[in-house]
């Protein structure tokens, strides 16, 4: 298995055409992998060189920044503990984390609103950290693969969440943030229905939605708002709060409790 920086590799975990994930130790250490690196491969005898090049750039570019904002936020960015070149890959390192969102929906795990709501709500908070602390730029790759969760005893109710490739500033031209608040709405989409939602206007009710009772028409008609930003108007973490929790604090018997996030 292939070595970056000072880690060695110990599994592939996933690939997709140039980028592969592989779970990694630190020298010495025998035990379970607790590092994950991702690559970007810079051999490709059939592409450009100079735009795999641009390629890798941005590849370390974004992972600079996701270094950045980790060290400022370091309870909605997963950390950066290397990042560099070698003569055929482009990587960073990072924590290994057990879940994704993309996971969760890949497998149409059946989720509590308060599960959903501290999902999404984690992921907000995380966009608007990236918001102030990048003169407003969004993330413009958010998608449930960038989205990691570390939940003990694989239970969300007490999961953390942590985002990261933000996508490097070229790739932001055409992109503000009320794509990531589209992002936002698609994801909260697919984690109750488990398929993509519509582009815009309404979110049509189903079985998905009603098994959850008063809470699912709770968050079936904030996924509706975040999908339909008012021109120039972004939605505050708070003001996401404000539309998701009431989805969390419903409880059979009509007791209520706050979420915590």
């Amino acid at each position: 298995m292939p070595g970056f920086g000072r880690f060695e590799t110990v599994e592939e975990l996933a690939s997709s055409g140039p980028f592969t994930v592989y779970s990694a130790r630190s020298p010495g250490d025998d035990g379970p992998p607790k590092f994950a690196i991702k690559t970007f491969s810079t051999v490709d005898e059939f592409a450009d060189p100079d735009m795999i090049e641009a390629r890798a750039s941005g590849f370390l570019e974004s992972a600079r920044a996701q270094q950045e904002l980790a060290k400022a936020n370091p309870d909605s960015w997963a950390p950066v503990y290397d990042l560099g070149r070698t003569p055929t890959h482009a990587y960073f390192v990072t924590d290994l984390y057990e879940l994704t969102a993309h996971k969760l929906i890949d497998s149409r795990r059946d989720m509590t609103p308060a599960e959903v709501v501290r999902i999404v709500l984690a992921v907000a908070r995380a966009l608007e950290s990236l918001r102030s602390a990048r003169n407003g730029r969004g993330h413009g790759d958010l998608k449930p693969t960038n989205v990691l969760i570390r939940a003990a005893d694989n239970d969300l109710a007490q999961a953390s969440v942590f985002l990261i490739d933000p996508a490097p500033e070229a790739r932001l031209v055409n992109q503000g943030t009320a794509d990531d608040q589209r992002s936002l709405a698609d994801m909260l989409h697919q984690l109750v229905v488990f398929r993509p939602g519509p582009k815009g206007g309404t979110v049509q009710g189903g079985p998905e939605w009603s098994r959850l009772g008063k809470a699912g028409e709770i968050l079936r008609g904030a996924c509706e708002w975040l999908l339909n930003p008012q021109a120039g108007a972004i939605a505050s973490y708070e003001e996401v709060r404000a539309k998701l929790e009431p989805a969390a604090q419903v409880k059979s018997g009509g007791s209520k409790k706050g979420l915590l996030i």
